[in-house]
């Protein structure tokens, strides 16, 4: 028997697991964990998905991991260590950043396993061992997380195309990147079998109507105006969203310093490594008066670890210009104004952090001064998902919200629909799997529309 498991993801957003079994062979694509404060509530929590899925001696050729967001990986932990995994190059680099931090808090380590993680490469069909069965070609898609991947499968004499979480308005989709890369016979014949396909926008179309940019470059535009318009600029976004932290890097002000710390540094070196030489805004910027722009980089006394990361940017053939700013070297740097990439305080316990410090001591200057760019959900300022710490940290300053959905918009998925022409379609990773077929996008293919249901399971014979 040949069928698609959707353990978990089919009538929810985040917490994906999909199983893909061909007779004896098994692979699992995303063993995610609940989106944060969810997982009481959840119909399958984390703790029931990793017992259905590991719990009854099932064997898995492998996992792959379409991206680094933990509604995707987070479980890793929970995986039998026999099974392989797999990410793409650069997603790993970036994650082993990360999870290098996140250990500093936990008591399960996981740098080990993310270190020990096979890659993939877009465009090159994967070698698994015992698979032989399920032919696995990675694309490289666009999405918030970078280095992020669409699967093509081939399985039971069927043609899939798995999307993941994709978009089509960040930096990888420009020049028309995406829909050259669907339309190419190359990896993806025009007819497909079955197109499983993320809708996480479906519930939120007032979101994308309220948000004042619709893409990536126009993100960038208009944050290069409000950094004009003030002196000392907070930015708070995902220290991972890199698409969003480039643009704000390109279209910050040539005189005013682009500051962070050193974590978001090594991640901002990861992803300049990993995507130079495919997205030219992945390269460092030249300023007016053909100077590369510095990034200035928040240190503590006696951390050597910068010159570390400099022998690894020479080595990778990457030249990012720095300028260390110590404890007590502030208003040498930043009196004149800044961009600072920022972060609240998650552990006031242990003292006020950097950031905080620094916003107090501008605020004290003239508050008119003070912006803070918020780049993220904007479910976390209020309501049942309010982040305190996000919250507290914006207090009473100017605001201004700026931010771009890291998922296709429903004009998108219509589109993908249209190019790849499947005979079924599959719903996943969305809270409107049954409505899909009733929206007016997509009246042309509502007999193709195919929500799960309860057991989760598409029988490939169907098609």
């Amino acid at each position: 028997m040949s069928y698609i498991r959707f353990h978990r993801g089919a009538r929810q957003i985040g917490g994906c697991c999909t199983e893909f079994c061909c007779g004896d062979e098994r692979i699992l694509i995303d063993f995610g964990s609940n989106l944060p404060g969810t997982d009481e509530d959840s119909p399958v929590t984390d703790k029931q998905l990793t017992e259905n899925v590991f719990g009854q001696n099932a064997q898995y050729g492998a996992v792959l991991f379409s991206h680094y967001h933990g509604d995707h990986y987070g479980l890793y932990k929970e995986i039998p260590s026999d099974i392989p995994l797999y990410m793409g190059s650069t997603a790993k680099e970036i994650l082993s950043v990360v999870t290098e931090y996140i250990d500093r808090y936990s008591d399960v380590k996981g740098l080990e396993r993310i270190k020990n993680m096979s890659v993939y490469h877009p465009g090159r069909p994967l070698q698994i061992s015992g698979i032989n069965e399920i032919n696995v070609i990675p694309l490289s898609v666009d999405h918030s997380a970078l280095d992020a991947y669409m699967f093509y499968i081939e399985m039971a004499g069927k043609k899939i195309l798995f999307t993941g979480d994709f978009r089509d308005h960040g930096i990888a989709s420009e020049n028309n990147r995406f829909w050259s890369l669907i339309n190419s016979d190359k990896y993806i014949p025009s007819d497909i079998d079955l197109l499983i396909t993320e809708g996480t926008m479906l519930s939120r179309k007032k979101e994308i109507g309220d948000n004042i940019v619709q893409s990536e470059a126009e993100l960038g535009k208009r944050s290069a105006e409000i950094f004009r318009a003030h002196k000392y600029n907070f930015v708070l976004v995902s220290s991972t969203n890199l698409d969003s932290i480039i643009e704000f890097y390109h279209n910050s002000p040539d005189d005013l310093p682009f500051v962070c710390d050193l974590y978001q540094f090594r991640v901002i070196c990861k992803a300049i490594q990993g995507k130079k030489d495919w997205l030219t805004l992945y390269r460092p910027k030249t300023t007016g008066d053909n100077e590369t722009k510095p990034i200035y980089v928040l240190m503590n006394n006696n951390d050597s670890r910068l010159e570390e990361i400099f022998e690894e940017n020479r080595e990778k053939g990457v030249f990012v210009k720095t300028v260390p700013i110590f404890p007590g070297q502030e208003d040498t740097h930043l009196e004149s104004g800044f961009v600072m990439l920022a972060r609240p305080d998650r552990y006031p316990e242990n003292g006020k952090n950097r950031f905080v410090k620094i916003l107090e001591k501008y605020s004290e200057h003239d508050e008119s001064d003070v912006s803070i760019l918020y780049s993220m959900w904007k479910g976390y300022l209020s309501g049942d998902h309010e982040d305190k710490a996000i919250t507290g940290f914006i207090g009473r300053h100017h605001r201004e919200d700026l931010h771009v959905s890291g998922h296709a918009y429903p004009e998108t998925i219509c589109r993908l629909i249209k190019e790849t022409n499947p005979k079924r379609i599959i719903p996943m990773h969305t809270e409107m799997a049954d409505e899909m077929a009733a929206m007016e996008e997509f009246s042309d293919y509502r007999e193709r529309i195919v929500p799960m249901d309860e057991t989760g399971i598409f029988d490939l014979s169907a098609l």
